[in-house]
């Protein structure tokens, strides 16, 4: 899933726990991807360029089913455990934890069962077709804001980036072109994803941290 639905998916964490930062829960729902940009620029992971396409050729460390159950008990732990907040714990938790079910809902089959077993890939194959992967990325998108009951600016967002990702859900479900390059580290795409984490969290952030007021429903944040 791309970054502003991931951080949309904060919106619900904050929904449910209001008394908690948003700020934090947008560190937590994309904290794997954090992760996979630090280990892509350390090289222990790799995104590579075939055929003009990119392609996330190995990431168990970040993107695994065992790793991301592992950051998010972590996550739990450390908070409900290390620090005495129950609440905020469970909540940080299940948010990391989102990811691993959002990934695995959209990605190709590229999602590695555990750092050892990358032959064993998970994934529905959804972004395989760009355009129902665009269509049901944006309605999850709008879906958090409905339930978080955020302003129109917020939704006006959410629209606009996925809007801006078009492109990319063709390329991700693209061919690879034989003539066309290939690079065994593709910086530019992780650099691209991380600008991307960081602008996306700016904007749900400036926009979301306050929901609709009672009776505001049509009017314009």
């Amino acid at each position: 899933m791309y970054a502003i639905n991931h951080a949309a998916t904060a919106l619900l964490f904050k929904k449910h726990y209001p008394d908690l930062r948003l700020l934090w829960l947008l560190l937590a729902v994309q904290f794997v991807e954090v992760l996979w940009v630090v280990f892509n620029y350390l090289g222990i992971e790799r995104t590579i360029l075939v055929g003009g396409v990119t392609r996330l050729a190995y990431m168990p460390y970040s993107h695994s089913v065992v790793m991301m159950l592992f950051w998010a008990v972590l996550a739990w732990a450390l908070f409900a455990l290390g620090f005495r907040q129950a609440t905020l714990g469970l909540a940080l938790g299940l948010a990391v934890g989102s990811h691993l079910v959002l990934d695995l809902a959209t990605h190709q089959q590229d999602i590695a069962l555990a750092p050892g077993l990358e032959s064993i890939k998970l994934g529905s194959g959804l972004y395989g077709v760009p355009l129902l992967a665009f269509i049901v990325e944006t309605a999850y998108g709008i879906g958090c804001w409905w339930v978080y009951r955020g302003r129109w600016s917020l939704l006006a967002a959410i629209i606009i980036f996925n809007v801006i990702n078009l492109p990319l859900f063709f390329a991700a479900g693209g061919t690879p072109d034989p003539n066309a390059p290939s690079s065994d580290t593709n910086y530019l795409a992780v650099t691209v994803v991380f600008i991307e984490i960081l602008v996306t969290w700016f904007f749900v952030w400036r926009f979301g941290r306050q929901p609709r007021t009672a009776g505001s429903m049509w009017s314009m944040a």
